[in-house]
């Protein structure tokens, strides 16, 4: 028998007594790439990590500590005294500006540092700046926080803070 070019040349004894289909030949998978251990294992870490944060977020267990009041006078130099009074076990905060007639208060600087660590927007702070004391007294809320203020010349502007 002659050898035909695209047919493999195989023994013509045993079962198929003639040449093997090139089917019947095991197929070995393709080599794959090597992968790098440290690739793999920084990807799982970060894949992870995203996924734990994410879910943390999620249901709302992580407190910052800039959201709470204490939190956002320490990185004004403030602390809980006359000016700025924390109570109710930590749910209010009270900021008393210096005005006219007051020797004692915050000065605008540290109101607006403040207002700045609680995430206050430039909206409500635009606001405070604006009221005037025939407005009387005025309300605003943001990322769980209310803030309820009134302005005098006499005593500044005199804000209370409340967690919700």
């Amino acid at each position: 028998m002659a050898h035909q070019p695209n047919t493999p040349r195989v023994p013509s004894e045993g079962p198929f007594h003639g040449p093997v289909p090139l089917s019947m030949y095991p197929v070995s998978p393709p080599a794959r790439p090597a992968r790098s251990a440290p690739l793999l294992v920084g990807t799982g870490l970060a894949i992870g990590l995203f996924i734990g944060v994410g879910g943390t977020l999620a249901g709302g267990s992580i407190e910052f500590p800039a959201a709470s009041f204490e939190g956002a006078l320490q990185p004004c130099g403030l602390e809980d005294g006359m000016s700025s009074q924390i109570g109710d076990d930590g749910a209010t905060l009270d900021l008393d500006h210096q005005g006219t007639d007051d020797v004692l208060g915050l000065s605008l600087a540290e109101l607006h540092c403040v207002l700045e660590e609680l995430d206050a927007p430039d909206s409500v702070v635009s606001q405070m700046e604006s009221t005037r004391a025939l407005d009387g007294n005025q309300t605003a809320e943001w990322d769980g926080i209310q803030a309820s203020w009134g302005y005098h010349p006499d005593t500044g502007i005199d804000v209370l803070l409340t967690r919700r």
